[in-house]
């Protein structure tokens, strides 16, 4: 330092990073973190505790499905890995399975849903293939947990299951459907 310069004692001030995200992105993000919440707990809690239906839908299935069609796929891709945390953390299931089975689920139904039109009728085609990839999982876990047996009464058990999902996805669409009008454009609002 030479005598001419005055020392300098002042103190950098340390920033973070900015990131930039998009407000789409964050009503997304609270959105979809919302309905995990609502539909994971009522899975997990509500019809594994009370004897309302004979098994436990898996309405995870339908959310993923929902949003895949009404959103997009790398939503649901999200989605699927949030939830499938969150499934688990309350007790769903063996612990990081569900993560993997729902993502892999949310891949195929994203390839799938956009060959398709983003209507009711759409889900309902895309929701009977889902109910097959659900009562294959249930029957591989079955034999993972069960030494490769199966007992006597699995059949009716699985389908039951899978008509207990059956009825209770179907309101999941319309939800997620009026739920993601707000992550329109304003250009498909204009007079």
């Amino acid at each position: 330092m030479t005598k001419n310069q005055a020392p300098n004692n002042k103190k950098r001030k340390v920033q973070a990073p900015r990131i930039n995200i998009k407000p789409e992105t964050t009503k997304r993000i609270i959105i979809f973190s919302i309905a995990a919440i609502i539909f994971g707990t009522a899975q997990c809690s509500f019809f594994s505790v009370l004897n309302i239906c004979p098994r436990i839908p898996d309405l995870i299935m339908g959310l993923i499905l929902a949003t895949a069609l009404c959103d997009n796929p790398k939503s649901a891709m999200a989605l699927a890995v949030g939830a499938g945390f969150f499934i688990d953390a309350i007790g769903g299931g063996a612990f990081a399975l569900s993560p993997i089975i729902y993502f892999i689920y949310a891949a195929i139904v994203g390839y799938f849903s956009q060959k398709f039109l983003k209507t009711f009728p759409s889900f309902l085609i895309l929701l009977l293939p889902s109910l097959l990839y659900r009562a294959l999982m249930t029957t591989l876990l079955t034999l993972l947990y069960n030494g490769f047996t199966l007992g006597g009464g699995f059949a009716l058990t699985l389908l039951l299951e899978v008509l207990c999902t059956l009825v209770l996805c179907l309101p999941i669409y319309p939800i997620i459907n009026l739920a993601t009008k707000p992550l329109s454009t304003r250009s498909t609002f204009s007079f």
